[in-house]
């Protein structure tokens, strides 16, 4: 019998359940959650942070993520999604992708430079981002 625990993507509000000791990303994947992950999971990029809310203890940070991460941040629940292994029930918060926040930050200026108040056209490019 295996031993499968509930693992909460958000903002993507994704709910999987998943063998527990499988990575955060390697729980991604199965959901279809899109983050980010530059070197394929090997802990050398540390493009993967996130946060993670767990009712039960995580494992203790991996060599390679105390390299990635401060102390502040750690205690704050961030890890890397190649390194953290699901260790009961948890939530995963995904930061925004870095290029699709420069995107929306881009067309919110030019919204508030034109006082537009009809933003539909600007609306659909956002959805088309997001989309991708």
């Amino acid at each position: 019998m295996s031993d499968k625990v509930a693992i909460r993507f958000q903002p993507q509000r994704a709910e999987i359940a998943v063998e527990r000791g499988q990575t955060v990303l390697e729980a991604a994947r199965i959901g279809k959650v899109g983050l980010t992950h530059k070197c394929g999971g090997h802990g050398t990029c540390g493009t993967c942070k996130v946060q993670v809310d767990s009712k039960t203890e995580l494992e203790t940070p991996t060599k390679v993520e105390l390299r990635h991460l401060s102390e502040h941040r750690l205690a704050a629940g961030f890890r890397l999604a190649c390194q953290c292994k699901i260790t009961g029930p948890a939530t995963v918060l995904v930061p925004e992708d870095p290029l699709r926040r420069v995107v929306r930050e881009l067309l919110e200026a030019q919204r508030q430079e034109r006082g537009d108040t009809d933003s539909q056209f600007e609306d659909g490019c956002l959805e088309a981002a997001d989309a991708e």
